[in-house]
């Protein structure tokens, strides 16, 4: 275990280091800085005074020496270059929050849904039902979020104005949460009632149900635990693609989110806050990962013994 540990801190160090590095590069290598936006309208002293105060005149390579000594020494992400004053790290906790608010929220309810989709698909007995659960999952995994989306919004925005002070508000955003949880719900369906077919079929079970258990008992004692685990290494992973996974949901709500906020800064090329959120979503995505292998090898006996 303590080899694990070791070997994927390393490896997360390593793989924080070259996204940051891979990013910084390939925003040096676009033409233009953050000021081509404003064209002809601002006067160059004040051009000079920018560039100056945001060391954008600097060789690239000190650039990137004071870019990494900032981050991995200082902890420090600097100012937006678009919106003086204002620290990236503060604009990454405020926006960052109300996408994780919605996105959690919206998470966990798809994986109820999902879960008792794929439970029901495998233990009804009326083939009617199977199948139109089974037509239910595949629509959901099918139809884009913004379709679902725009629809939503339509019906309960434009024609059920009701909604409308719901949608906007980041902490009471009802439908931007089940716009998500439509999404999601589909593939944890999906994952759900295969990991459960898959459990049926093993040799523990077909031995167990020769003894006399039932199916209902199986289910509930073993079956539905050891198809739920595997479902960690799907649902980790899209916690922290909250933070960059729903940008159209939140455009067409008009949810001011992390990737809103994301992708206005490389449009306006903010390079401070794109390498801040790069960092944020870098970090949370690779945190999740470790995450989902640890659970596994703390679950499983044999992942154990191998990783020592």
């Amino acid at each position: 275990m303590r080899n694990f540990i070791l070997g994927k801190t390393i490896n997360m160090i390593i793989s924080l280091f070259t996204v940051l590095t891979l990013t910084f590069f390939m925003l040096e290598s676009l033409p233009g800085t953050p000021l081509s936006h404003l064209g002809k309208t601002i006067n160059a002293q004040s051009k000079h005074n920018y560039l100056e105060h945001y060391n954008l005149n600097e060789p690239i390579l000190k650039k990137y020496i004071t870019f990494t000594k900032n981050i991995f020494l200082h902890r420090n992400l600097g100012e937006s270059m678009i919106y003086p004053g204002r620290k990236v790290i503060d604009e990454i906790k405020r926006y960052g929050s109300t996408s994780f608010s919605v996105g959690i929220k919206g998470i966990f309810l798809g994986l109820f849904i999902g879960g008792a989709t794929g439970i029901l698909s495998i233990t009804t007995n009326n083939r009617l039902m199977r199948n139109i659960l089974v037509v239910l999952s595949i629509l959901m995994v099918s139809i884009p979020s913004f379709i679902v989306a725009t629809f939503l919004y339509y019906i309960f925005v434009v024609k059920l104005t009701t909604l409308s002070t719901l949608t906007l508000d980041g902490k009471n955003a009802i439908l931007p949460v089940v716009c998500v949880a439509i999404s999601t719900a589909g593939i944890y369906a999906k994952y759900f009632r295969e990991g459960i077919l898959e459990e049926l079929h093993k040799d523990y079970v077909l031995q167990a149900r020769a003894k006399g258990h039932t199916r209902w008992t199986l289910l509930k004692k073993h079956v539905l635990k050891n198809a739920l685990f595997p479902m960690i290494a799907l649902v980790l992973p899209q916690i922290a693609g909250i933070f960059m996974g729903f940008y159209v949901i939140e455009s067409i709500f008009s949810v001011p989110g992390f990737g809103t906020v994301y992708i206005d800064s490389v449009n306006n090329r903010d390079y401070n806050m794109i390498l801040g959120a790069t960092l944020v979503f870098t970090i949370s995505y690779i945190i999740s990962v470790y995450v989902a292998e640890l659970l596994f090898i703390i679950a499983d006996p044999r992942l154990r013994r191998k990783n020592g």
